[in-house]
């Protein structure tokens, strides 16, 4: 602030000197103008550098706010990445599921649904087989657990636990 109002008195010392310099009163008629123009110029400076500051001010609220985008944006990948993480489980899941249904077959069982159970590296840790009918070992389809069932479900079981590695109490059939 001091250096302004030091730079107004500066000017005002330096026209005055110039103005009585001059001679002619059609010459000092554009002095004036010309020091007026300038006086003015000289009295706004300060405003105009609170408009800067200003500017710069916006210019900080302007990066504020992109860096809340940003972090918005950055936020939403992960939730991506997340909902792609389950994708990918779910079609693992499934994946096992038809693989369940297939090996099934294979032992005359048909399989209503699978529920499987994985950790969080997608290791699996559970197997619960739903199971609508069984092919008993006499070749006639049976909804109970009769004698004729349990070896085919046994078997089942067996080579649920084989290819899966998975232990004993990790398989369960339902009926």
């Amino acid at each position: 602030m001091e250096h302004w109002v030091q730079q107004i008195v500066i000017f005002v010392v330096i026209v005055t000197v110039l103005r009585s310099l001059i001679t002619r009163p059609h010459y000092q008629q554009y002095f004036q103008f010309l020091s007026g123009l300038i006086l003015i110029l000289l009295t706004v400076t300060p405003l105009l550098q609170l408009w800067t500051k200003g500017e710069g001010w916006t210019t900080r609220l302007e990066q504020s706010l992109l860096a809340v985008d940003r972090e918005d944006l950055q936020q939403l990948l992960q939730i991506a990445e997340g909902k792609e993480k389950e994708m990918v489980a779910e079609r693992y899941k499934q994946q096992i599921a038809d693989q369940i249904v297939q090996l099934g077959g294979k032992h005359g069982i048909t399989v209503e649904g699978v529920k499987i159970e994985c950790d969080e590296n997608m290791a699996l840790s559970k197997l619960e087989i739903h199971i609508d009918t069984v092919t008993g070992e006499d070749g006639t389809e049976r909804e109970g657990t009769d004698g004729a069932v349990k070896p085919v479900l046994r078997k089942f079981r067996e080579e649920m636990q084989k290819v899966y590695e998975l232990q004993e109490g990790q398989v369960e059939l339902w009926i």
